[in-house]
């Protein structure tokens, strides 16, 4: 065979930032470091982000035919932009039954208008494909003829247009129409073939081995292990496992303010998902600024200016969209294809806020049992001594208690047989030191160290 170690690129998923990217440096590494100078991609995800398609296709045609040889193999179905990627191509092949083109409703008449300028200026240059067919997968306005030379019978697609600017148009004769006006051209193999759209049909992989005269398998082509570890840690089955510790890491440091363990893992587990999403170019400067004011908003609240909950709560939902937003390549969804990534998004952050309540009801039956964190709760008197404080504080300003965990500024003290939430005036306290209340916001209490 004429080939060397040719190579099979997957396209088995929505071709998003991070995916495009992804195969651009498999396709550069198969041919600089491998030396292949034959790639097949295996065309098995439906759709794909307009822009990205462009941007891989776009590094597709750009390829010289004579060092390396490209082929898009579409065994189902390609739609949407995704013919663009086919189109780049030296070669398509299809099974007689697959799709190519259709579906174009959910791409914005600005990215259609992108698409059609990508198959004017690079597409058809470079691989010298029929324009008005090309064109017309992505342009449903665009009806295209078959037209017939009356002198040797050669076939050509062009629209009404093209063909009044013919300088022997006479010579052509209108045979067929083969688009209509609001349609999009969607083909299948064979029609693929008779518009020379493709260069043969096969029914399974080992005709597509005996067409290119392969003798072994191609191998697949695989990301490299950053590729592998982002696309793993960005997809929702891992996602909202780092929502889920980063935010039972927050609720953690809130419980036991001053130990430092719970943000400790918060920072990571949310350094990570940002991480992640920001190499699957999904989270950019809006998101991690988002958050970071949501995380400020709630130390404000807690530890600066308690109040009315104004702060928490705000910095809570600043912190939810952040993380949704993170997920997701849009602000708000405008086709179907963002409401389905929405719905994931808001799937995985929900996900995520039920196992946080599934932890908070854990740990509060069986945290203060653990030895770690005894000390700092202090159970030195049995629950049926001590009851929660839940109401309004005002009743306790000028009372003293002793602190039951550092204050660090936060923490617990007990007053009259009452474990009361409270916050330090301006300075750490020590746990078992006399305190006394000398302010009160609500169920937000205030206290100083005890006058000897």
């Amino acid at each position: 065979s004429a080939w060397t170690s040719p190579q099979i690129i997957l396209l088995d998923r929505y071709i998003g930032p991070r995916f495009a990217e992804t195969r651009i440096s498999m396709i550069d590494q198969a041919i600089r470091q491998d030396g292949s100078n034959f790639i097949c991609l295996w065309m098995a995800s439906p759709q794909g982000d307009p822009a990205e398609v462009m941007q891989l296709a776009g590094y597709i045609a750009e390829l010289d035919p004579k060092e390396v040889h490209t082929v898009a193999y579409i065994p189902t179905e390609a739609r949407g932009s995704l013919p663009l990627i086919a189109l780049a191509c030296d070669d398509i092949v299809m099974h007689p039954s697959a799709t190519l083109g259709g579906n174009i409703e959910d791409i914005s008449p600005e990215d259609r208008a992108d698409l059609l300028a990508t198959v004017t200026n690079l597409i058809v240059p470079r691989r010298s494909r029929s324009e008005a067919i090309a064109g017309a997968f992505f342009d449903s306005q665009q009806v295209v003829f078959a037209f017939r030379k009356l002198q040797n019978g050669a076939i050509r697609y062009l629209t009404e247009q093209e063909w009044a600017q013919l300088p022997m148009r006479n010579e052509w004769q209108k045979i067929s129409q083969i688009t209509r006006n609001g349609e999009s051209l969607e083909v299948n193999g064979q029609q693929a073939e008779d518009l020379g759209i493709s260069r043969d049909l096969i029914t399974n992989f080992a005709e597509f081995k005996t067409l290119y005269g392969l003798q072994d398998d191609p191998r697949f082509a695989e990301p490299n292990w950053v590729d592998g570890l982002v696309r793993a840690l960005s997809s929702p089955s891992l996602a909202w496992l780092l929502i889920l510790i980063g935010l039972a890491g927050i609720y953690s440091e809130l419980q036991m303010p001053g130990i430092g363990i719970g943000g400790f893992v918060a920072t990571v587990a949310f350094t990570i998902y940002f991480w992640a999403n920001f190499m699957n170019h999904t989270a950019d400067e809006l998101e991690i600024v988002l958050f970071l004011i949501g995380i400020a908003c709630l130390i404000l609240e807690i530890f600066i200016i308690p109040g009315f909950g104004i702060f928490g709560l705000g910095g809570g939902a600043l912190i939810l969209v952040a993380l949704i937003l993170a997920s997701q390549t849009f602000v708000f969804p405008q086709t179907d294809g963002d409401l389905r990534q929405l719905r994931n998004s808001l799937m995985t952050v929900g996900g995520a806020l039920g196992g946080l309540a599934v932890f908070a009801l854990l740990s509060r039956r069986f945290l203060p049992h653990a030895p770690l964190f005894s000390r700092l709760i202090l159970e030195n008197q049995s629950a049926q001594e001590i009851a929660p404080f839940e109401d309004e504080g005002d009743h306790l300003i000028g009372k003293t208690g002793e602190t039951v965990t550092d204050l660090r500024p936060s923490g617990k003290a007990i007053f009259e047989n009452e474990l009361v939430d409270v916050i330090a005036e301006g300075e750490w306290i020590a746990a078992e030191t006399p305190v006394t209340v000398v302010e009160s916001h609500g169920a937000r209490v205030v206290v100083k160290v005890a006058s000897s």
